[in-house]
């Protein structure tokens, strides 16, 4: 049934893929393909590895102590701005009905716990 559905979207509505320069070159190209296609509703996964890890410093590739050149998988090149405006853009081209945000990994709040928690204080 999925295959079904999947091949379905696929043949009809040509998904959109833009890299980050494509969206700064054309910050409306999301939003109108929505609108192109009469969207009334959407449904967002933001996976925060989007983002770049200099941008934004609670995800996978901005691990202390990790150099994100040498991460095993594609490091995110937006920034958080970028990405609000994208889903400002999407709210207002159609009902923003769901969004999940995904990979947030503050580093800085792990480590103060791990750090302090042999404190008897915060036992």
């Amino acid at each position: 049934m999925d295959h079904n559905v999947f091949g379905y979207q696929v043949q009809r509505l040509t998904p959109k893929q833009l890299t980050p320069k494509q969206l700064r070159e054309a910050p409306n190209a999301l939003s109108d393909w929505v609108r192109g296609h009469g969207f009334k509703q959407v449904a967002v996964h933001f996976d925060l590895d989007a983002l770049s890890p200099t941008a934004f410093r609670s995800i996978y590739p901005a691990e202390p102590g990790t150099d994100p050149a040498y991460f095993p998988a594609a490091v995110g090149q937006l920034t958080l701005s970028e990405v609000a405006n994208l889903l400002t853009q999407l709210d207002q081209s159609a009902e923003l009905v769901g969004l999940t945000v995904a990979e947030h990994m503050a580093w800085d709040a792990l480590n103060l716990r791990q750090s302090l928690s042999g404190l008897s204080l915060l036992e």
